[in-house]
């Protein structure tokens, strides 16, 4: 009876273990990606769901506190302002006109 129970107990942790690495691995990746110019074109599609959460719902102070850490705030902040709002930064355009 007690392997029943600790079986039934295992899924949800390893669910819950999965969903919080997911979560905590954003900042260190989004990290190590700016280090690299070449790196992925747009690493922010992998975490659409934590920008969605840092919008959406009241963890938005942890976790872009979290970010802060890895010194990714302003981008993640930005990010998560743009995923909600539906804008992709490939379909902008800037102009910058510099000439007075």
């Amino acid at each position: 009876m007690s392997q029943v129970i600790a079986r039934l107990l295992l899924i949800p942790g390893v669910l819950i273990l999965s969903v919080s690495i997911y979560v905590l691995s954003f900042a260190p990746f989004l990290k190590v990606v700016s280090l690299y110019e070449d790196g992925f074109q747009n690493p922010w599609v992998a975490y659409q769901p934590v920008l969605w959460c840092i919008w959406k719902t009241p963890l938005q102070k942890p976790l872009l506190n979290w970010a802060n850490l890895f010194g990714v705030q302003s981008e993640t902040e930005m990010q998560a302002w743009l995923f909600v709002q539906d804008v992709r930064l490939e379909d902008m355009h800037f102009n910058y006109n510099f000439e007075k």
